[in-house]
């Protein structure tokens, strides 16, 4: 990771930690972190930064005591669908910068050279993940062939019920040999990663992980088995 990707993630867990005060007292922090109370002030403060591997781990505590509570309290799920509304998490710009920040970590060692994502809700969780990665390029899989552009890698994507419909990337947008992350929301049943997979594939581009905001577990399980990569979910459900 270079330097300046280091100093990134130091100054994103100060940010965390400040995120964190707002419910935390610094007594409990200290408890959480194991820090002394003034090191967490100075921290805080912005006076100093801590180490990157002491920021890894605060924000790994920030995952686990932050983001996953935060992503249960604005995530809303119909109960006979089964599915998310996960539009309060998309459009909080602040929330979508951190949940970046693990992605980067995650993947940091992975030499990424594009993110591909699914409209519409993938959008905004790709465009930052992208940036954080170090502004690379994103692919956005569509439902509609778009006009002005002429040749597609076009892929199936299956539902439960029996049925598809299909997707649509621009040929130019996947070239062979990159090193892709796909990036979907929500993974409710693995049809949307399945079928970005089945892009690179055409593509002969090299899947290196997934993530996502929320996944089903069991469904996580299978896909693992099915694409050998690595698969990173903030919140399993």
């Amino acid at each position: 990771m270079k330097e300046i990707e280091k100093v990134k993630i130091k100054l994103s867990a100060v940010e965390a930690l400040r995120l964190m005060k707002k419910f935390y007292t610094y007594k409990e922090l200290s408890r959480l972190t194991g820090l002394p109370i003034p090191v967490l002030g100075r921290y805080v403060s912005g006076s100093v930064l801590p180490s990157f591997k002491r920021a890894k781990s605060i924000l790994l505590l920030f995952k686990k005591q932050y983001l996953q509570r935060v992503l249960r309290e604005k995530s809303k799920v119909d109960r006979e669908s089964g599915v998310f509304d996960l539009s309060r998490i998309v459009s909080d710009t602040l929330l979508l910068k951190h949940i970046a920040v693990q992605a980067a970590i995650d993947f940091a060692r992975s030499k990424i050279d594009k993110v591909l994502t699914k409209e519409t809700t993938g959008i905004p969780v790709a465009a930052h993940i992208a940036l954080a990665l170090g502004d690379k390029p994103i692919a956005i899989a569509r439902e509609k062939k778009e006009m002005g552009i002429e040749e597609f890698i076009e892929v199936r994507r299956y539902s439960n019920s029996g049925t598809y419909d299909y997707l649509y990337i621009p040929k130019y947008l996947l070239r062979k040999g990159e090193r892709v992350l796909i990036v979907d929301a929500f993974i409710r049943s693995g049809s949307v990663v399945k079928a970005l997979y089945n892009a690179c594939k055409i593509a002969d581009a090299s899947v290196i992980g997934v993530f996502s905001l929320i996944s089903v577990r069991d469904v996580v399980k299978k896909l693992k088995a099915r694409l050998k990569c690595p698969i990173k979910s903030l919140l399993l459900v």
